[in-house]
């Protein structure tokens, strides 16, 4: 079989970039259910005292797997994932091997895993797919609905995040340009995608009308010339010259899953649901005038020009009571996963940056910061904070949108052991010089993204005894310096040993007082 054959359209000459989506973790797939009004029905903050799996899990083209990898090792749950790229399934089966969660890596099409749940009859609690479904045929995507149609259980929850109109109208027609530059072109993938953009700087330097009336497509092109310079230029193959793109409105995506008995029933980011942050007051007024909740919804990525959903639908939604709701809310236990030094009071939004209530933000993250920075209860933090319970939540939304906070569950023996060993597979794999960022925080059921000196910290400090600021840099140097390993500073690489001691110094002092009394708090050491 040709590559072209079992690809279907999908470009698989260079792999995609590696990344942890943390909307898909299923503890925070029942947070925006709770938050949104909706009884998630789960388990996972009372799992039964044997261990025993209490949810199952299917994902749809994992990529490289560390999303699944990492949702795997931190809960209790049975997973299935399926990846049509046999080098993201190999790379995937190699993580699966360091954590033993109860986890099936699977090569299968779409189509195949259709054929292959008929035959096993498993079904989901949960699914999601994340940058999926536009870059698929429409007959992948039929596949998909019959899919979630016939194994997401009643009760169940679907992620899918998928690019949208109207933010993506203006380069609509200028990444179909690339995608056919892709397809009438010979030569290495590499070569073509700096030949596309070589091409698109020659197009739109040569009159065209359609370059006269866009010219955000300049913005367009320096913006992807970056990605090369970054070394992402594999983002540019996958977004912008896969021959399978199909972008559509909200609208699109809630008749397209109404056909698998699925309902909307709130966006994957938790800040989406307060609109005075993202939307003119004007606009807020006006959509107060709007009762369809879908209409509303459409109307909000107008004044957002939103071009990437996040979407959560369910197949049968059971309301809480506002009351409900609330007690809901205080009684999950939330975790710091950010020093409380390095909060800036500022958010960015689609309206631009606001600033944050010092005084109110000041009292929780002092609270959360407290004891350790244990996990406390949302009633314990409204308590210690002295907030209304609406500033309490809004706080809440915020902390979790800036990458301060998670919500947590119980860590028990299967959790931890499962952790503990993907996580010194992870450390002893940066010691010889290749890894990745995603460390596996049993507490928050997700991935805490560290750099690699710090996650050799955590390797020095558990298994070495390094507990102090010179012990630990002289472990650090011990492995950089035979392997002409140097830091890199606000991209600048230093060169001489003293540069790199000096840093390593900082970063371990560092660790020791702001960062270690969070890990433990999560359980990561």
């Amino acid at each position: 079989m040709s590559q072209a054959s079992w690809s279907d359209g999908y470009f698989t000459e260079i792999e995609y970039v590696d990344g942890y989506v943390v909307e898909m973790n299923p503890l925070l797939l029942d947070f925006n259910r709770v938050l949104s009004g909706i009884d998630p029905n789960s388990q996972h903050n009372s799992p039964p005292p044997n261990d025993t799996n209490t949810f199952t899990y299917l994902e749809l083209g994992f990529g490289r797997g560390s999303s699944l990898n990492i949702h795997a090792v931190t809960t209790q749950g049975s997973f299935i994932g399926t990846d049509f790229n046999p080098t993201h399934a190999l790379m995937a089966q190699k993580k699966a091997k360091t954590g033993h969660a109860n986890l099936r890596i699977l090569n299968d099409s779409f189509e195949e895993l259709l054929e292959r749940l008929n035959d096993e009859k498993i079904f989901f609690d949960y699914i999601v797919l994340h940058g999926v479904w536009t870059w698929v045929s429409p007959k992948n995507q039929h596949i998909i609905l019959e899919i979630i149609r016939k194994f997401l259980k009643i009760g169940g929850v679907v992620y899918n995040s998928y690019n949208c109109f109207p933010g993506w109208s203006p380069k609509y027609p200028t990444r179909q340009l690339l995608a056919l530059y892709n397809r009438y072109t010979t030569g290495r993938p590499e070569d073509k995608i700096q030949g596309a953009l070589k091409f698109l700087e020659e197009f739109l330097k040569t009159g065209s009308l359609y370059a006269k009336n866009n010219p955000q497509n300049n913005a367009l092109l320096e913006e992807l010339k970056k990605f090369i310079t970054n070394g992402k230029s594999s983002y540019i193959a996958h977004e912008y010259m896969n021959e399978g793109w199909n972008c559509c409105y909200f609208f699109d995506m809630v008749q397209n899953m109404d056909i698998a008995k699925c309902q909307f029933v709130c966006t994957g980011k938790p800040i989406d649901l307060y609109d005075d942050l993202t939307i003119p007051p004007e606009g807020v007024a006006f959509l107060k005038t709007i009762k369809d909740k879908i209409f509303k919804e459409q109307l909000r990525d107008y004044y957002t020009n939103k071009q990437f959903r996040v979407d959560l639908f369910v197949k049968g939604a059971l309301p809480l009571s506002p009351s409900e709701k609330v007690e809901r809310i205080l009684e999950i236990e939330y975790a710091l996963i950010e020093p409380t030094s390095n909060f800036d009071y500022k958010l960015g939004t689609s309206r631009g940056q606001a600033e944050l209530s010092e005084e109110n933000y000041a009292k929780i993250l002092e609270c959360l910061g407290s004891d350790l920075c244990r996990p406390k209860s949302g009633r314990e933090i409204l308590e210690k904070s002295k907030l209304t319970y609406q500033q309490f939540l809004l706080s809440l939304v915020i902390l979790i949108q800036k990458k301060f906070l998670l919500p947590t569950q119980k860590v028990t023996s299967k959790i931890k052991k499962q952790c503990d060993a993907f996580n010194k597979a992870l450390f002893y794999a940066q010691s010889k010089g290749y890894g990745n960022a995603y460390v596996a925080s049993p507490a928050t059921a997700s991935a805490i993204s560290m750099s690699d000196t710090e996650q050799l910290f955590i390797l020095a400090y558990t298994e070495h005894q390094k507990k102090n600021v010179n012990d630990l840099t002289k472990h650090i140097l011990d492995i950089y310096k035979p392997q002409g390993r140097k830091l890199v500073v606000a991209g600048k690489v230093l060169e001489s040993e003293e540069e790199n001691e000096a840093e390593i110094k900082k970063m371990a002092q560092v660790f020791l007082e702001n960062k270690l009394s969070i890990y433990k708090a999560l359980s990561i050491c």
